[in-house]
């Protein structure tokens, strides 16, 4: 055992699914735990990547914890003291994964509007059937994704939208509509102030120095940036949907923002940048959502979505048929039902990065057959298979549950039995634990059965149902 200790920085370059689990069973003492640490310290320095400092700190936060290594020893070996130090400096190493795919701008720029125009996006939020957390990082960056997901308009309405007027002030102006809420930016210090995404107004302010609007340097003057813009900027929000609907939400707002803030400095509209200027904003909201969801906005229809390995998670898509006109098996089986319950998708997504990057063998195991299974997901969809959608989306369900026991909870399985014997899929779109449920009825009667029952007996005051259709325009930028 302890030559395995000593030979850990070599057999963790060179053995990549070497879980943490296995390297905390062969520390016996003590001793070979601090030695375990300096052989991670050393593999660090041999590797200067950020997802690999990522997962080396992952197992030294594991190692420190279980043997309980003093601060001391762990600073002067690894610089940092304790385990949430070496946590937080994990998901830090991801973000700046990301963010090696683009750069954020340096230099204030004029608006491309005149100060009586108005920039206007409108956006469908997604909904995904099979794939999802293939799509995250550092999962997709190292593996590569493989997602299928619509684009879809809920009551006939596009959820999101987002607006923005140059403004005689010299200030920054934010709204949110179905929130509202109004503060006034007038420093740097404001602007920055974002890594809180409990806070409505941390995903503008992210979205406004990413794109160019502030400065991303504390002490820079905001002034001097909106002196160049030609004044201040009115920036107005709007979610239909609450936080926490697993449809998305977060990331197709930020992806509007982000495309509304671009109309406005006259940038020429890249899909291909938008999604990674979206992946980019949660991470530095610290959410660290991958780049599904807002794919799954920005482009329309129904697709499959594919990445390879790397830093550039530049998509190929291959678009397949969801036929919900009215009096097609799909329109008569499928229901969308609001459960009132929201979730925030940050602690999800974190258990199951820390899960990966240990390289629990489960996660590893269950990531493949989720990439799998949106290519089996895709062939149902172009055969027109609705019983093999069914049983798609009842096997993602298993999957997702399966990568993290918190998708679910009691109230939401209580739910879910109380339609059992009418249901043949079922599904909580995103990271799950709340929020909104596709169910697949076995036939159209049954359709009809659980949608008086869930009338008449709903779970809370929130909980209905909502139509939704396909979009077949995606996100749409209009000056007016």
């Amino acid at each position: 055992m302890a030559e395995k200790i000593t030979s850990l920085a070599e057999r963790i370059l060179t053995h990549d699914p070497l879980s943490a689990e296995t390297v905390l069973a062969e520390i016996k003492a003590p001793a070979a735990a601090r030695e375990a640490l300096v052989q991670l310290a050393l593999a660090m320095t041999q590797r200067p990547i950020p997802l690999f400092r990522a997962r080396v700190l992952r197992l030294a936060e594991a190692i420190t914890e279980k043997n309980r290594i003093p601060p001391s020893f762990c600073r002067k070996t690894l610089g940092l003291a304790t385990p949430a130090a070496m946590r937080q400096a994990a998901f830090d190493a991801v973000a700046e994964s990301v963010a090696q795919s683009t750069e954020v701008p340096r230099h204030p720029k004029p608006a491309a509007i005149l100060h009586d125009q108005v920039v206007w996006v409108t956006t469908p939020v997604r909904m995904d059937f099979a794939g999802g957390w293939s799509d995250t990082p550092p999962i997709s960056t190292e593996l590569g994704g493989c997602v299928v997901n619509a684009a879809i308009t809920l009551n006939g309405q596009y959820p999101v939208q987002v607006m923005a007027k140059l403004n005689q002030e010299g200030v920054i102006r934010l709204s949110s509509i179905d929130l509202s809420q109004r503060i006034t930016l007038s420093s740097t210090a404001e602007l920055l102030d974002h890594d809180n995404p409990q806070h409505w107004a941390a995903l503008p302010k992210a979205a406004l120095v990413l794109a160019g609007i502030g400065p991303s340097i504390p002490g820079v003057p905001l002034k001097k940036w909106l002196n160049v813009l030609g004044g201040g900027l009115d920036l107005t929000i709007f979610s239909a949907l609450p936080k926490g609907s697993g449809m998305g939400t977060s990331s197709i707002l930020g992806a509007a923002v982000l495309a509304c803030l671009g109309r406005v400095l006259g940038e020429p509209f890249s899909p291909d940048r938008l999604i990674t200027l979206a992946s980019i904003l949660e991470q530095r909201m610290c959410t660290g959502g991958g780049w599904q969801d807002q794919i799954g906005g920005i482009i329309p229809g129904v697709k499959l979505i594919r990445t390879k390995p790397g830093v550039d998670q530049s998509t190929s898509l291959s678009w397949s048929v969801f036929d919900l006109r009215p009096g097609s098996a799909l329109r008569e089986r499928t229901l969308l039902y609001f459960t009132g319950q929201k979730r925030m998708a940050r602690n999800i997504l974190h258990n199951v990065v820390r899960r990966y990057l240990a390289r629990d063998p489960l996660i590893l195991k269950t990531v493949n057959e989720l990439k799998d299974t949106a290519l089996d997901m895709k062939a149902n969809l172009d055969a027109q298979d609705v019983d093999g959608f069914a049983r798609g989306i009842e096997r993602y369900w298993t999957l997702k549950k399966q990568i993290d026991p918190g998708a679910t909870n009691p109230q939401i399985e209580s739910l879910l039995k109380s339609v059992s014997r009418w249901t043949e899929g079922r599904l909580l779109p995103g990271a799950g634990g709340g929020g909104f449920i596709l169910l697949i009825a076995r036939n159209a009667g049954a359709a009809q059965k659980i949608r008086r029952y869930l009338t008449a007996h709903p779970p809370n005051a929130l909980a209905r149902f909502f139509d939704f259709d396909v979009d077949q325009t995606g996100l749409k930028v209009t000056v007016l």
